[in-house]
């Protein structure tokens, strides 16, 4: 799981789980989740889907089993769409690492689960690395990335909920 900022930093990461592991529930053992205040100032947060909990700090879409306005639906789609960056961003680390679509690691024991884990971050520094520095254009990578992404519920926070219902005034009418 690889949280990129705008920039296409990647700002976060965990390594330790795997594959078949929900993102929602990597998320979670993440310190970024654990202890949100490190990591945000109070007008910060993460934009989610809707496998993510609503917190101060995670907005998500406003839940399709709710009776939506046509200005949740309008914000479900501004959110959705910012989300996009975050899937390009991975599809440019896949783009750049191709190693990354199908690692070819034995992960038969603990050795090899290591080794996994430190090919991948090893590749996801030397991503935040080239970004500045690599003569091959982020956008050629973003194209390729456009044409390869693909695109559980949990009980949410009442402040958050609030918090989410702020931000769609802020978009919608600002």
């Amino acid at each position: 799981c690889a949280l990129p900022i705008s920039s296409k930093q990647i700002r976060a990461y965990h390594v330790e789980q795997p594959g078949k592991v929900h993102d929602s529930k990597v998320f979670s053992l993440m310190n970024i989740c654990k202890e949100p205040v490190k990591y945000f100032n109070e007008h910060e947060y993460l934009i989610g889907d809707q496998a993510y909990r609503l917190t101060n700090t995670t907005i998500t879409p406003y839940r399709r089993s709710q009776k939506l306005t046509k200005d949740h639906e309008r914000f479900n789609y501004h959110i959705s769409s910012k989300r996009i960056a975050v899937e390009h961003a991975n599809g440019v680390l896949k783009s750049r690492f191709q190693s990354l679509t199908g690692l070819r690691i034995k992960v038969d024991r603990a050795r090899g689960h290591e080794f996994a884990c430190q090919w991948i971050t090893a590749c996801l520094i030397l991503y935040n690395l080239l970004l500045d520095r690599d003569p091959w254009p982020l956008e050629k990578l973003q194209e390729q990335s456009n044409e390869n992404t693909n695109d559980e519920c949990h009980e949410e926070d009442e402040g958050a909920r609030s918090k989410r219902d702020s931000l769609l005034k802020h978009v919608l009418y600002e």
